[in-house]
């Protein structure tokens, strides 16, 4: 009887210093780890704000190929949700809560009864490439037993880090360099110009004819080029590949206007503006690039 009595002092005693101990230790977690990918900002923000992209990176997907993802709200940005169910890595969902266009992507994760985390990446180009910081932040890891996982956590997590970290770099850096953008507030501007319409195959010829018609009424009305030649779309039909567009030339003064040579002033915007060189027939990719611009920083199109 002595002897169970000397167990059960013991095993209280140890019973109390566990608690006692567990008000010592550390309640939240932070972890950070950083890596610098010789990519634009740009590029890798689109890996991060869009959950949908994390497949190709992500050192948990990687770990549990039978991970399921499904995705709700906007496919970027504020809102954009990931729901996964893992048997090695439990269930949970993450939803983005901020999203700075090519600076910082910072979303919230719920683990359910496993309690809440806070996850966010930034980015800062320099002219050794992009600095990418990837951090977690655990705020309440319970007591007591979340007392002592805390103190395991960053060593366990580490890999994961440097796993996720390096994928992301292999990704981004396979990548092509995407067209450099930017915001421009475009003047007022004097133009003379011809709308018609066509389809797609015939757009390179139609263009031709009309900024050859309108450079012979430059040339007849005596004016100057005041700026680059432009094309304003006004349909863009995708199923029946048929557009119906203006060609506009900025002149240096006014003119009145001739049959379907037309004289307008065209009020200032503020444009998404990117530079392509080459053949007109592989501008697409820039206007893909202008439409997730637009997205990334909340804009609405306006003409």
């Amino acid at each position: 009887m002595k002897a169970l009595k000397i167990i059960g002092i013991v095993l209280l005693i140890l019973v109390a210093l566990f608690f006692i101990i567990a008000i010592f230790l550390p309640k939240s977690v932070f972890m950070q780890k950083s890596i610098v990918i010789d990519k634009p900002a740009s590029l890798i923000f689109k890996q991060v704000n869009n959950y949908q992209n994390w497949s190709a990176w992500s050192p948990w997907e990687a770990n549990d190929p039978d991970m399921v993802s499904h995705y709700e709200g906007p496919a970027m940005g504020v809102g954009a949700k990931t729901i996964w169910t893992s048997a090695k890595h439990g269930d949970g969902s993450m939803t983005i809560t901020e999203s700075i266009p090519y600076k910082r992507v910072a979303s919230s994760l719920d683990f359910g009864q496993n309690g809440e985390a806070f996850n966010y990446f930034e980015f800062e180009e320099s002219d050794e490439g992009t600095l990418v910081t990837w951090g977690v932040d655990v705020p309440d890891m319970g007591y007591p037993g979340g007392r002592y996982i805390a103190l395991l956590m960053p060593g366990m997590m580490e890999p994961f880090f440097n796993e996720g970290l390096n994928r992301l770099k292999e990704v981004t850096e396979s990548m092509p360099e995407p067209p450099a953008l930017q915001l421009a507030q475009m003047p007022e501007m004097n133009v003379i110009s011809i709308m018609d319409s066509c389809s797609w195959s015939d757009l390179n010829l139609k263009m031709a004819e009309l900024f050859g018609e309108l450079a012979g009424f430059m040339k007849t009305n005596r004016l100057e080029h005041a700026g680059y030649p432009m094309s304003c779309y006004y349909k863009w039909d995708e199923e029946n590949q048929f557009t119906v567009f203006e060609n506009c030339i900025p002149v240096n003064k006014e003119v009145s206007g001739r049959g379907r040579v037309q004289f307008r002033t065209m009020p200032g915007v503020l444009a998404v503006m990117g530079t392509h060189f080459g053949a007109y027939d592989e501008t697409m990719y820039m206007y893909v690039a202008m439409d997730e611009f637009v997205s990334e920083f909340g804009l609405e199109t306006v003409g």
